[in-house]
């Protein structure tokens, strides 16, 4: 059995996605103003279907961190049972292994998320 198999067997699908920033920020350059600009790209992963979200944000406060989640979750069409995030501190306050001390806003928003998302008109 292949290693994406048996690493797949361990995950049911829509139990989690994996959220973080990439690397570096990437410059981009603004055609009407001139100016050159960094964007810091927000990836996302599910565990299950590895499926593939990004986006480009200007920067990594908590505004755009919830915002960047608010897009991955319409774009998967739903939200995770689990969301983990990497130990960034706009998500984590304090890291451990099993129950990080999550920030208070990244803490707070699945209670009103999902309803907010669905909320069919």
């Amino acid at each position: 059995m292949s290693q994406r198999r048996r690493d797949r067997a361990h995950v049911r699908a829509g139990e989690r996605v994996e959220v973080d920033y990439a690397g570096d920020p990437i410059e981009w350059y603004d055609v009407k103003t001139g100016a050159i600009h960094k964007a810091y790209v927000f990836v996302a992963g599910l565990g299950f279907s590895q499926l593939l979200f990004a986006w480009a944000a200007e920067d990594m406060k908590s505004r755009n961190w919830l915002a960047c989640h608010r897009r991955m979750f319409a774009f998967y069409g739903g939200v995770a049972h689990v969301t983990v995030p990497d130990c960034l501190r706009t998500g984590v306050v304090k890291c451990h292994l099993y129950d990080p001390d999550l920030n208070e806003d990244y803490a707070y928003w699945p209670r009103i998320f999902p309803r907010q998302l669905f909320r069919r008109a």
